[in-house]
């Protein structure tokens, strides 16, 4: 479940089975915790299926990237955080019981990322629930981190496919992008800043 405050930052709320504990607010420059509140476990929406697995990342961005790397329909997508809790391992007991049958790992690949996912993988197998690793294959990727790079590679093949056959013939000549042979002629020194236009203006 995810909400949005007045800032349109988004607030992933944590809960155990007495209600809502505490909530993360994140947008792309901030994050931070409720304070004075408890780290439990971030639930995405129950799965249409009475089985399923739970894909477990350390933060509820990361599940919602992987979501959509994967558009996985069997799978509940949880976030701890971090580090499991105790409350957490109790989520993951209920979960077990509403039908969880097995926890895919997909933290981030780093350092890091394997302590907490080794911490995870024991809590899980102590209840008994086969665990498996998907985690992104370049070290010090987290799942956000290769949506992002793919929406960029994509962002550039749709520029290429944009451009017409004499653009492409005349880069071939350039030996560059159209836009970048334009900023090199016209702005050697690279690009002037607002301050920098400031100035010229001043000097005029």
């Amino acid at each position: 479940m995810v909400a949005k405050d007045e800032r349109n930052n988004a607030i992933f709320i944590h809960r155990t089975e007495h209600g809502v504990v505490g909530w993360e607010v994140k947008n792309k420059n901030y994050e931070n915790f409720m304070k004075g509140g408890k780290r439990s476990i971030w639930l995405s929406n129950h799965p249409d299926t009475k089985n399923y697995h739970a894909v477990v990342c350390e933060s509820p961005v990361d599940a919602l990237s992987y979501h959509q790397m994967h558009k996985v329909r069997e799978a509940r997508y949880v976030s701890f955080g971090g580090s499991p809790s105790k409350m957490g391992v109790e989520a993951l007991e209920r979960l077990k019981q509403d039908g969880l049958k097995a926890v895919v790992i997909a933290y981030e690949n780093s350092e890091r990322g394997r302590r907490m996912a080794k911490a995870i993988e024991g809590k899980a197998k102590e209840i008994e629930l086969p665990v498996y690793y998907d985690m992104p294959a370049k070290e010090g990727y987290s799942w956000n981190d290769r949506l992002i790079e793919r929406e960029e590679r994509q962002k550039q093949r749709d520029l290429e496919d944009s451009k017409t056959p004499a653009e492409k013939d005349l880069e071939k000549i350039l030996g560059m992008d159209y836009h970048t042979y334009l900023l090199k002629t016209y702005y050697p020194g690279g690009v002037p800043n607002d301050r920098d236009r400031g100035k010229e203006r001043d000097r005029g």
